[in-house]
């Protein structure tokens, strides 16, 4: 998939094209936004653009079998780094250096990415930020994350920042339409809130239940935490806006909940928003591997000093 395939996003892959025509490609690129935007499909169209032998207008071919092999994560010259155990290890940092120290077998560009880069643990971001201070010849290294926040500051003051947003509701139509038709529903549409990667690869209102379900245990004041592993954690993490956004809503006459079984109220819109700025720290500093006993009853907490449930 190249550029001409992705919906939205506009901005961002103006900016990555320009560094291709202008031959002004960074050593290290931040790709940053909400999870399930779109931002790793962007950074593979940006190293097809980079790779492909028959690229036109910094705009890959999608065809021909180096941009295949780039979608399919086998292209020799791409070494694709993902979390394993809701961790990135110093060894999977170590295996960039040794990996960038070798020249390009097929391309131009030996490319580095790295998904889920809040995930290293603090000896891998110390041993990455040496490989972003003497980055190698002829070499690309794309972090993807939506808690850039997590990273420390000198690996972020060391990358080119791309900021990602989250799509509009024809976008998110248009791409599950294509991708997903099954899932395309209002109610779908409407939980993703611009998420359209929640939608592909899962199902929505199945994760707003689940997430309604866990607030509920929390109010009632549950003591023993319902998360079985950090992937939960996040994936509620990922899921609570829905419930903020219907308490807002419920204050200022928008449009009705978007919520399975909504029962929850809050006295005002002030206190809805300062607990969801303290939720948010929470999300941001899932990066350094937070003790899910503890952050559950921490964010337990604050949902109880803001939110009742009702009848």
């Amino acid at each position: 998939m190249g550029f001409d395939k992705i919906r939205g996003h506009d901005r961002p892959i103006r900016i990555l094209q320009g560094t291709v025509r202008k031959q002004r490609v960074p050593s290290a690129m931040l790709f940053s936004g909400a999870a399930g935007i779109g931002k790793c499909t962007t950074a593979r169209a940006y190293i097809q653009a980079l790779m492909c032998p028959s690229a036109h207008d910094a705009e890959g071919c999608g065809a021909c079998s180096c941009c295949r092999r780039i979608l399919s994560a086998s292209h020799p010259d791409l070494l694709w780094i993902r979390e394993e155990g809701g961790e990135i290890k110093v060894e999977a940092i170590r295996s960039i250096e040794e990996f960038l120290s070798r020249k390009p077998l097929e391309s131009p560009v030996k490319a580095v990415l790295v998904d889920g880069a809040e995930c290293m643990n603090i000896s891998a971001a110390n041993a990455f930020l040496k490989t972003l201070e003497e980055p190698p010849s002829a070499s690309l290294i794309i972090l993807v994350t939506p808690n850039p926040e997590s990273l420390p500051d000198t690996i972020r003051s060391r990358c080119f920042q791309v900021r990602f947003s989250p799509l509009s509701a024809d976008q998110c139509r248009e791409i599950l339409a294509a991708v997903r038709p099954e899932a395309l529903t209002d109610q779908t549409i409407s939980l993703v809130m611009g998420r359209p990667g929640f939608a592909i690869a899962g199902n929505p209102a199945a994760d707003a239940q689940r997430c309604m379900d866990l607030c509920e245990a929390m109010l009632r004041g549950d003591t023993t935490e319902a998360w079985e592993d950090r992937e939960a954690m996040e994936a509620w993490l990922d899921q609570v806006p829905l419930i903020f956004r219907d308490l807002v809503v419920a204050h200022t006459g928008g449009a009705g909940s978007i919520l399975p079984r909504h029962r929850l109220s809050a006295p005002d819109v002030e206190t809805v928003l300062q607990t969801w700025q303290e939720v948010q720290r929470v999300t941001a500093r899932t990066g350094f591997h937070l003790n899910r006993s503890i952050t559950w009853h921490y964010v337990a907490e604050l949902m109880r000093s803001s939110i009742r449930r009702t009848e």
